[in-house]
């Protein structure tokens, strides 16, 4: 019993510090994937204590344990980060030589802190074959989770306090993380560009365009997320003033499920507008502009406020494809323009905050090639 606390306490220690190494995009990717696994609000709060409470309700129903962190291990590894994934692999490793030999494997042999990835922070690992006595594995244990956390504390220092140059594919000077591929200008991003399509995360969740104390909304929870739907078209309801409400439609990659609708996020009424659908088959979505517009407003309570309206939106699909927009009457200087693509990734589906109208919008990208497979 002794020993297997001794064991969990180890486990804990390394996986503080290698959650240190998370930036708030891979948490965002982390909850996301976990999702059902952990009640909902443990899934939607991705912050650092958030991702503590979601490891600690993972031990308790069974989904790890201190012999076997294999979920952990398969979850960062279809994130994109690959590093954390090959540490844990190690510890799991070391875990199960330790059970039957005598040989043992470091977790840690060499930081190279000069990468051109910061996400492969923790590679060029070594085996080294040592002869050990009993008494002597848990000095070693207690060695590892040092430099673990010494480890974490350097790179925690270098990231907060230096940025490191990357040439990515789009010939930009970016810096980027393993969840995380945006190309917007007032964004500086971390992650693996350099990776083929293939090794890079299954999905972007997006910026963050508005700023709302809303009701929040997210079209991914009306379908079972298993079958991959992906946006398919839309429906704007315009007001008097040119500002939309909108709803959105979503097809099945797997053709299990017919067309699913959205909730309409916001209040204006059904009017003539009709909707608009890439119903060519495999076409996508690989851009998405729009307009975030601050408008004057009396709240419920009499007061004057100011809100942002997201309004103009306009979807491009690979084909050239490109949705029509409504002429608007609102003045442009109270207005700024936005737009997001991510080179390899298709449209996935929308998430954000409305009332009136949609405040807020953010949208979650996947990897193109996870579609195509799919419908083969």
């Amino acid at each position: 019993m002794a020993t297997n606390q001794i064991k969990e306490e180890h486990l804990r220690s390394v996986l503080v510090g290698v959650l240190h190494l998370l930036s708030e995009k891979d948490r965002q990717s982390f909850h996301f994937l976990i999702g059902r696994n952990v009640p909902r609000p443990i899934q939607d709060d991705p912050t650092f204590q958030g991702t503590l409470n979601l490891i600690e309700t993972l031990f308790d129903r069974n989904k790890i344990s201190v012999n076997d962190i294999y979920f952990l291990i398969d979850a960062f590894r279809k994130i994109g980060c690959h590093a954390i994934a090959k540490v844990l692999q190690d510890y799991q490793n070391q875990i199960q030589s330790n059970s039957g030999s005598s040989e043992n494997r470091r977790l840690i042999d060499d930081l190279d802190l000069e990468s051109d990835a910061p996400t492969v922070l923790l590679h060029d690992y070594r085996k080294k074959h040592i002869e050990l006595s009993s008494s002597s594995k848990s000095t070693i244990y207690f060695i590892i989770v040092l430099l673990t956390l010494m480890g974490s504390v350097i790179i925690v220092f270098i990231f907060v306090n230096r940025s490191v140059p990357i040439n990515v594919a789009t010939n930009h000077t970016e810096r980027m993380d393993c969840s995380m591929l945006p190309r917007n200008d007032n964004e500086i991003p971390i992650g693996a560009m350099s990776l083929s399509i293939e090794d890079r995360p299954l999905f972007i969740v997006g910026k963050k365009f508005g700023e709302s104390n809303a009701t929040k909304f997210d079209d991914s929870l009306r379908w079972n997320v298993n079958s991959l739907p992906y946006f398919y078209g839309f429906c704007p309801r315009v007001d008097s003033e040119g500002l939309e409400s909108y709803q959105f439609f979503y097809a099945s990659s797997q053709n299990q499920q017919p067309k699913i609708k959205s909730d309409v996020h916001g209040t204006q009424p059904k009017n003539s507008r009709s909707d608009f659908d890439f119903s060519e088959k495999n076409d996508r979505v690989i851009q998405v502009q729009g307009r975030l517009v601050k408008k004057s407003m009396l709240s419920p309570s009499g007061i004057n406020q100011t809100i942002n309206i997201i309004t103009e939106l306009e979807f491009i699909s690979k084909t050239g494809r490109v949705s029509p927009l409504h002429i608007i009457s609102v003045q442009k200087e109270l207005s700024e323009k936005f737009s997001e693509e991510y080179e390899g990734y298709v449209l996935g589906y929308v998430t954000g905050r409305s009332a009136e109208y949609v405040e807020q919008i953010q949208f979650v990208w996947y990897r193109s090639i996870e579609l195509e497979s799919n419908e083969d």
